[in-house]
């Protein structure tokens, strides 16, 4: 796999690092999360997110080559 260009990453100003830079940060003075069932919950919507982005990925990049 050829290594990446600069010029295939988002730009600064893309929505992905916006939210990113946006989100609040976690304290660690404070629970998060009430049980061990809404970590889990959590770590799987995350895990969802991450397959969602990666198929619309895949697609475009499908799309660009064709």
């Amino acid at each position: 796999m050829p290594a990446r260009r600069f010029a295939d990453r988002a730009p600064m100003d893309s929505r992905s690092y916006r939210e990113q830079s946006q989100r609040p940060r976690y304290r660690r003075d404070e629970p998060r999360f009430q049980s061990d069932l809404d970590r889990d919950f959590a770590a799987m919507k995350r895990v969802w997110q991450m397959i969602r982005a990666g198929a619309v990925r895949m697609v475009g990049e499908v799309g660009r080559q064709y």
